[in-house]
């Protein structure tokens, strides 16, 4: 993770940069459903945007909120 975002709705999860997460699915409108190790808490899945993953100078910006879960 290379930029921070606060999740929002009941299926994103927050994330920073020194989080290490695992991609498990993408979608076309740049979200990412990804896996977050919480140790010794288990294991966090939810949504980030894609752009998190991405230096900021070789990505698109933000996408923009989302409104509504998957």
């Amino acid at each position: 993770v290379v930029r921070p975002f606060i999740g929002t709705l009941s299926d994103e999860i927050s994330v920073r940069p020194s989080d290490k997460v695992i991609v498990l699915r993408t979608f076309d409108d740049g979200w990412i459903i990804v896996e977050k190790s919480q140790d010794p808490f288990g294991v966090e899945r939810g949504l980030i945007p894609a752009a998190c993953l991405t230096e900021p100078s070789r990505s698109p910006p933000l996408s923009p909120k989302r409104v509504d879960s998957y």
